[in-house]
């Protein structure tokens, strides 16, 4: 959704019910009019129905969830543990 020059990501399920950090690690989201992903980490999402990104933007504080793949590649220390 397009609100003043910035994108609204719904982070719910269903009408209300956000998940937590125990339900999902990540919530990966497309914004097709600027063909640009966002890779949001759960504590980041945790409790709020929604987050505001702004693709246009280098100020936007969430411009670090941006085309972020790299956090959900496992952590060198997970990686010796398997």
């Amino acid at each position: 959704m397009l609100s003043r020059c910035s994108y609204r990501v719904k982070t719910t399920r269903g009408r209300n019910s956000t998940y937590s950090a125990d339900e999902i690690d990540f919530l990966v989201a497309y914004v097709f009019p600027k063909d640009v992903w966002y890779v949001f980490p759960a504590a980041v999402i945790a409790g709020r129905d929604s987050v505001c990104v702004r693709p246009d933007s280098t100020k936007c504080r969430l411009l670090q969830y941006r085309e972020a793949w790299d956090l959900m590649r496992p952590s060198s220390s997970a990686a010796v543990a398997t």
